[in-house]
Formats: structure tokens, C-alpha cells, sequence
């Protein structure tokens, strides 16, 4: 799931919509989304990507334009591979729901804390690909049943 596909390089030129991330307008904004795209066309990592976009972007909210330009890598990274996995997921044989792995870097926020371990229906998740930017939610492939407080929830 981590090799670039044609549906995640076409969520990656789309991206910058999501969780208010990136506060770049017309051309550049196109610009910048588009090298994102090209780099993972190329097989890039969310550290070369960064590396490829930070002088393209201010220095946002962070006090550099690197620190700001690893959030913005990782997050539109993780995105559309979240977004192309639960795709996958749905058209698979026997799978039923995604488990949610999150809080990857430890217990940093409640929601995601809580989200880690669930089980959510394909519809959840792909309302749900992330929580934050620099969000670390993964999603894997569920067989068994999942209980229906935790499907239908929102």
C-alpha cells in the first residue's frame, strides 16, 4: 500500500483542502500540490518530498518553512494513502470494516487515542482518513464482525 498508485498521486493533486493545512492560494498552492504529486509519482518519502517543497511554502505556523513543509509532506502523504487503501479495502474479498491504528508517536490527543484499536465501517473511515495534520492514523483490513456501536458511530 505504500507504492504510489494512480488513485493516490490524483488525491495528492487534489489535496490541500483538508484540516486547513495550507494557507497558499491560486498558482503557487497549484504549484505546490502538483510537485507533491510529481514526487510521489517518482516513489518519493514524505522527507524527500519535504525537502523538494520547502521553499515554495512560508513558514506557516512553524518557525521555519522545513518544519512547516514535513507537516504538509506527511499529512498529504498519509492522506491519499489512507483514502486508497480503504478504496482497496472496499473491492477485497472478505473484508467487512478497517481496523484504525493511530497515536503512532504516543498518546498525544484524545481522539486519536481513542481511535486507535476500533473498528470502523469503510464509510467511517473514509469520512475519517486523518485527524490532524501531521496525523499518524493507519487503517488495516477487518474480516470478523465489528461491534455495531463502533460501525455506526460518527
Amino acid at each position: 500500500m505504500n507504492l504510489p498508485d494512480p488513485l493516490q498521486i490524483n488525491l495528492v493533486r487534489q489535496g490541500g483542502t483538508r484540516l486547513g493545512l495550507v494557507d497558499i492560494l491560486g498558482q503557487a498552492r497549484r504549484q505546490l500540490f502538483e510537485s507533491l504529486a510529481q514526487g510521489r509519482d517518482e516513489g518519493l518519502r514524505p522527507p524527500d518530498l519535504a525537502r523538494q517543497i520547502r521553499d515554495q511554502i512560508p513558514a506557516g505556523r512553524f518557525r521555519t518553512s522545513a518544519i512547516w513543509a514535513r507537516v504538509i509532506a506527511r499529512t498529504e502523504t498519509k492522506w491519499p494513502q489512507n483514502k486508497s487503501s480503504i478504496a482497496v479495502y472496499r473491492r477485497g474479498g472478505n473484508w467487512r470494516a478497517s481496523r484504525v491504528t493511530d497515536a503512532q508517536l504516543g498518546d498525544i490527543d484524545e481522539p486519536c487515542n481513542t481511535a486507535s484499536g476500533q473498528v470502523w465501517t469503510f464509510e467511517r473511515a473514509d469520512a475519517n482518513p486523518l485527524q490532524h495534520p501531521n496525523c499518524t492514523r493507519s487503517f488495516q483490513p477487518h474480516t470478523g464482525e465489528a461491534p455495531a456501536t463502533l460501525l455506526g458511530a460518527r
